[in-house]
């Protein structure tokens, strides 16, 4: 049954991550499906046309314009009891299925809006408040409309948003655009090379073939791992590893922060350990 708060449920929005989305089972389960932002006004109708008007499933979207969407059927579960026909006879208890794999939570420094203003020209509104709501108390992704901002100042133009706030004592600005789909991790997470160095150290990661841990001194070790590669952050989302053997590699990280991939060759994948 498709349900947002369901966690068997995730999305992938990466065209470059797509194949292994598919591919592999726990591949991109980090990133949740979600409630689809601004709902077709015939979607459920035909939900019921297609699945039976019983059915109760909720529709699912990613946060981008085309997604892929995945369900992770729990591993060993058991089957179905069997009634029979006489009432002395015990039914076979059933094996409850095993829990859906937990959220990879990235490391996040605190947040403060300081003010949010959503219109265009000289037509704004102050939406401060309702950004600390989404950005400060849920840390949810939401999307930029005017039912979410709960106000449309200039009703039919294109509106943006100016975002202003403090992340571990620095201030940024940011303008972001109407329909948009704006990430908790786009506060959260690290915005430049500066804040990716203070971020990655003394976190671990895992691959297939062993594990990294990254320290302060721009050093790494892991099982199976020779010498001390040397890492530095390149930009918001991307360090560039130097190995003992001289070979030198950059490494992407997906929009959560939680899992980087050697760039030009995703079948390398590194998992944060939480």
């Amino acid at each position: 049954m498709s349900d947002p708060a369901m966690e068997a449920w995730s999305a992938c929005d990466d065209p470059d991550r797509v194949r292994d989305f598919i591919r592999h089972r726990d591949e991109g389960t980090e990133v949740r499906a979600s409630a689809i932002a601004k709902p077709w006004e015939e979607g459920d109708e035909h939900m019921r046309q297609n699945a039976g008007a019983g059915f109760s499933g909720k529709p699912l979207w990613g946060g981008g314009a085309s997604t892929w969407i995945k369900y992770v059927a729990p591993k060993h579960a058991g089957k179905p009891a069997v009634e029979t026909e006489t009432e002395t006879t015990p039914v076979k208890e059933v094996t409850q299925p095993s829990a859906p794999k937990e959220l990879v939570t990235p490391k996040r420094w605190p947040v403060q809006i300081l003010y949010g203003m959503w219109g265009s020209g000289d037509r704004n509104a102050d939406v401060t408040m309702k950004l600390k709501e989404l950005v400060e108390e849920k840390r949810t992704w939401f999307a930029l409309t005017p039912d979410t901002m709960g106000v449309d100042p200039i009703p039919y133009w294109q509106k943006s948003l100016w975002i202003a706030y403090v992340k571990d004592g620095v201030r940024h600005e940011v303008r972001r655009y109407e329909n948009e789909h704006i990430l908790p991790e786009s506060f959260y997470g690290p915005q430049d090379a500066n804040e990716l160095t203070k971020w990655l150290p003394e976190s671990r990661w895992k691959a297939e073939k062993g594990e990294l841990q990254f320290h302060a001194d721009n050093t790494a070790t892991g099982y199976g791992t020779e010498g001390l590669p040397q890492w530095q952050a390149v930009a918001n989302n991307k360090m560039r590893i130097t190995w003992a053997d001289k070979r030198s590699a950059e490494y992407v990280f997906d929009y959560t922060w939680s899992s980087f991939h050697e760039e030009g060759n995703d079948r390398v994948v590194y998992r944060v350990v939480p």
